[in-house]
């Protein structure tokens, strides 16, 4: 090929987690800079934009790939390279207001990013394509960048949420000004959907309502998985026998950020109803300090320290050691569209329990496998987990077609095709 392609992934969030207090995410990061406070800034090949950016260095050679992303202890512009070829850089941020609905909301917002991304378009290599990746997010990043680069460089939008919201759909309210709060929200969303060309929505369900709404290429894809490490090594029993939990019966796993989209609240008030059974339910990862106390008070209201354990951040062998003595795994997220962690359940052989949202409820309900659950229908969230916990069956996936669906080499030709189009489709005059 006689052009290459120069990919500037725009990570719009800067770390969410790895700088909290009593976090350790921090001790895997793969670069890290110090600040004149002494303060780690981080950098994490777990990335998805970099699994992704090195699993596309290491299959093409017409690529070459950056990172970008704000970041709240930066004071400067940090640089690294690594040995790849893969550069990112961390950006200092500060806050400002945009308008979102009837408010005025904090964003984030880097105008030395903006400087860096104006200063390379001008000067771009006559022999070399650019194209910007971002999220399809309607947040400070999305709209300065749609607005001053739209006419100059091509700009791939990814969504890796449930895509329902792109659509800006009206809500009933029975308060007049949140429904007119909600309604201009909604014409805000359409106004950034309308400019963009190129997206990549990460579960299917709303694609054809998508493509007719909007005049932009529309794709499907995700990212791949590390299909040699995912899969069994020991027996359920080995493991619960390793992590000493042989007589805590049957074993839940909740695996995702401690976030209020997830629920986290309300499956411990499900947890409660049932606490008169014999189980145990293992959450891993962290999210706001604010959202964790809530957790807790809810732990103590409803006397559940014998029924559920927080693991806090763990490493992958960790947690692939959990996914083993795992009887059943709960998803229980209204936002995600996949989510990887519950593909990796299937991988490891676990009977899932799942929320209708996104592309794990999809695969699951295409095979007729699994239990799948309203997103809000916390009744039936008892029902399944009561379910699971009398040892009834719930069908398990066929692993090969799970290890179709995210083997990196089937994903990263879809993602070449995908960028190829975007920029042959996006031809700056």
């Amino acid at each position: 090929m006689s052009k290459k392609y120069h990919v500037i992934y725009i990570k719009t969030f800067s770390p969410k987690f790895g700088y909290i207090k009593e976090n350790n995410s921090l001790d895997r990061a793969a670069h890290v800079w110090y600040n004149p406070k002494n303060e780690k800034i981080g950098v994490w090949q777990e990335d998805w934009a970099f699994q992704f950016g090195n699993k596309v260095l290491d299959k093409f050679d017409h690529y070459t790939w950056e990172v970008w992303r704000p970041d709240v202890r930066a004071d400067k512009v940090y640089a690294h390279t690594f040995n790849n070829g893969l550069l990112t850089k961390s950006f200092p941020v500060k806050n400002i207001k945009l308008w979102s609905g009837l408010n005025k909301t904090d964003f984030i917002f880097s105008p030395e990013m903006i400087d860096y991304l104006n200063n390379y378009i001008n000067n771009k290599p006559h022999n070399t394509e650019y194209l910007i990746v971002l999220p399809a997010s309607r947040n400070a990043f999305g709209l300065n960048i749609q607005e001053k680069f739209s006419d100059r460089v091509a700009i791939h939008f990814n969504h890796f949420l449930y895509s329902q919201v792109l659509l800006g759909k009206f809500k009933f309210s029975i308060n007049p000004v949140r429904m007119l709060h909600d309604f201009i929200k909604g014409r805000q969303q359409l106004q950034f959907m309308m400019h963009i060309k190129s997206l990549m929505l990460a579960h299917k369900a709303f694609i054809p309502e998508i493509k007719e709404k909007f005049s932009c290429k529309v794709n499907f894809n995700t990212f791949g998985a590390d299909l040699e490490f995912w899969k069994p090594s020991i027996s359920s029993n080995e493991a619960k026998k390793e992590l000493n939990i042989e007589n805590k019966g049957h074993i839940f796993l909740f695996s995702s950020r401690l976030v209020p989209e997830y629920q986290i609240h309300e499956a411990l008030n499900v947890i409660n109803q049932l606490k008169y059974k014999k189980f145990h339910c293992f959450f891993t990862s962290q999210g706001p300090e604010k959202y964790g106390l809530l957790l807790n008070r809810l732990i103590k209201k409803y006397n559940l320290e014998d029924k559920v354990t927080f693991l806090g951040y763990i490493d992958e062998e960790k947690l692939k050691l959990l996914y083993s003595a795992t009887d059943t795994f709960f998803m229980t997220s209204i936002i995600n569209a996949g989510p990887m962690s519950t593909f990796y359940a299937m991988l490891m052989g676990n009977q899932i329990i799942t929320t209708d949202a996104g592309l794990a409820a999809e695969v699951l309900k295409e095979n007729d496998c699994g239990f799948i659950v309203p997103s809000i229908g916390y009744k039936k969230w008892k029902q399944a987990m009561e379910y699971a916990i009398n040892d009834k069956k719930i069908n398990k996936i066929d692993v090969n077609k799970v290890k179709e669906l995210f083997d990196w080499n089937n994903r990263i030709e879809k993602w070449d095709q995908i960028f190829t189009g975007a920029i042959q489709s996006q031809q700056i005059l």
